[in-house]
């Protein structure tokens, strides 16, 4: 995979995270308080669930860990 592609794929990450914290806050869930990574095993549990997302977004991130989702909710201003 080369630097654009990666790019790419950390964009297409993000944007399914920020959709994944949408639904939680949507659903009632008190996040601003909440540690992060309480946060991130929440966000590995709706991956895992295969409700939320399309196989192309589930596929993006699956393999992700909790530490990876915490990383890419770093750089992602909308969430909380």
């Amino acid at each position: 995979m080369n630097k654009e592609e990666k790019e790419l794929l950390v964009t297409k990450q993000k944007a399914i995270i920020d959709k994944i914290l949408s639904h939680l806050v949507d659903q009632g869930l008190e996040l601003y308080y909440e540690p992060t990574m309480n946060i991130c095993r929440e966000i590995q549990l709706i991956i895992q669930e295969d409700k939320l997302l399309n196989v192309k977004e589930k596929e993006a991130v699956e393999m992700l860990s909790s530490n990876d989702i915490q990383t890419l909710m770093s750089y992602n201003s909308s969430c909380c």
